[in-house]
């Protein structure tokens, strides 16, 4: 399972990087995606697999921040490359652990 929190910390480090360096568009999607992701950290908001989905995303975004569908698909692509990215590390982490359990074996 995903953890907002790990995402959210993640996606807050980007933003960072981003309002010192990058480029005013790359900037607010940094922004929004940040304060999506601080909002449902919050609210203690779990998502399933199907809300993970870009276009889920994509529409979650456009409601809430009233973003055109182009706007609005560019921060649910940022938001999703970290939960996939939380996902990757989480999934390595167990095979890592399946190996250490078979070399202790």
């Amino acid at each position: 399972m995903i953890n907002l929190v790990r995402v959210r910390a993640a996606v807050n480090q980007h933003k960072r990087i981003l309002t010192k360096d990058g480029t005013a568009y790359r900037k607010s999607t940094a922004v929004y995606a940040s304060r999506f992701l601080n909002d449902l950290v919050s609210s203690k908001t779990t998502l399933g697999e199907l809300e993970l989905q870009r276009h889920t995303l994509r529409k979650m975004l456009q409601s809430k921040f009233e973003l055109d569908k182009e706007r609005a698909m560019d921060v649910a692509k940022f938001v999703d490359v970290h939960l996939r990215s939380d996902g990757d590390a989480e999934r390595l982490a167990d095979v890592y652990a399946e190996v250490d359990a078979l070399l202790q074996s």
